[in-house]
């Protein structure tokens, strides 16, 4: 280490204490993982397939409400992983919400088009 005994000694002290909390955070992370997966029906990717498409373009010029309309009808989840600093993103589509998604997205698709024609 440094030969500095006071210095050595902080320093072991906050690696171990780091060690520690990474551990933590791991093993939280293992044994959370799995039952998050198994939660809920199985995954359908199938229902992808039914989800109109949408350019990201078409959503810029939309009124806050329509947005928040698109963005409740999925299920979002975001998880920051503080060991890797990084951020796990999982979006999912319930069959029974994909009529209100469509809904909403051909209201977003209707206010473009008639914005087009007036412009």
């Amino acid at each position: 280490m440094t030969g500095d005994e006071e210095i050595d000694r902080d320093l072991r002290s906050r690696l171990h204490a780091r060690y520690i909390g990474l551990a933590r955070d791991h093993k939280t992370e293992q044994l959370t993982a799995p039952t998050t997966r198994q939660e809920g029906p199985p995954d359908d990717p199938t229902l992808l397939d039914e989800l109109p498409t949408i350019r990201a373009t078409d959503l810029g010029d939309l009124p806050e409400q329509l947005l928040r309309d698109l963005y409740d009808s999925f299920i979002l989840e975001l998880r920051y992983q503080a060991a890797s600093h990084s951020v796990v993103v999982r979006v999912t589509v319930r069959a029974d919400r994909i009529a209100e998604i469509r809904t909403t997205i051909d209201q977003a698709a209707a206010r473009r088009h008639r914005q087009r024609l007036g412009s």
